[in-house]
């Protein structure tokens, strides 16, 4: 299902009046003619973005090629989130495998 089908089940399936949309739904967060639509076809259905939830831009990695690119994703995304007008964005801290919870 497409970020636009997604939007038709939440409004007449759930009749709910918010979203929430994870990045992997949307085609393209570069492309401010695609996020309008988007944004348009929220409005249509009368729904606000309550959150965009944001994977791959984690705000730790131990490379720092990786944090640079993550960071750039990250800036993508909040652009995304404010041409979508979400309420509030999600994204991870990132952690690796043997890290001991609480510890850096």
């Amino acid at each position: 299902m497409d970020v636009f089908g997604y939007l038709e089940s939440t409004k007449y399936r759930y009749n709910l009046n918010a979203a929430d949309i994870w990045n992997g739904m949307l085609e393209n967060i570069g492309d401010d003619d695609y996020l309008t639509k988007v944004r348009q076809a929220m409005d249509e259905r009368g729904l606000h973005l309550a959150n965009l939830c944001v994977d791959g831009a984690h705000l730790w990695e131990s490379d720092p090629e990786m944090r640079e690119q993550n960071y750039r994703h990250a800036l993508a995304n909040l652009h995304a989130a404010e041409v979508l007008g979400a309420r509030t964005v999600r994204i991870d801290m990132g952690a690796r495998v043997g890290t001991v919870r609480g510890t850096v």
